[in-house]
């Protein structure tokens, strides 16, 4: 049996494998922390919910496919393939702009879990 994991993109049911892009290959040099931030108009984002929304979104839908928690390159690969979020450079949003997100985005989810497990 096997789940999608990406537009056109499948893998076996089981077995978590590592996160890779479906565009593979080098990307410019990432501009500093304080001057990456994602474009203006990300043509992806759903509408109907706020970007935080949105990117909690990817992480548990990251989480269900993978079977882990994603650091943040692999993140941004993600945010990338599934909203198509890109940082200033063209790729991915460097790991520095989502690092708040993703301590925030582990310790929610953990929560929920939790709470899921008590119910």
């Amino acid at each position: 049996m096997t789940v999608p994991v990406a537009p056109g993109r499948e893998r076996p049911l089981g077995s978590p494998q590592p996160y890779v892009p479906a565009q593979s290959g080098p990307f410019p040099a990432e501009p500093g922390p304080a001057a990456e931030e994602e474009t203006a108009a990300a043509p992806g984002l759903p509408d109907d919910m706020s970007r935080e929304e949105a990117y909690f979104g990817a992480f548990r839908r990251y989480v269900a496919e993978r079977g882990d928690f994603p650091n943040a390159r692999q993140f941004g690969l993600y945010l990338m393939d599934l909203y198509g979020i890109r940082g200033r450079t063209g790729g991915p949003l460097s790991e520095s702009s989502l690092r708040g997100y993703l301590r925030e985005f582990r310790h929610r989810y953990t929560a929920e879990m939790d709470t899921e497990h008590i119910a």
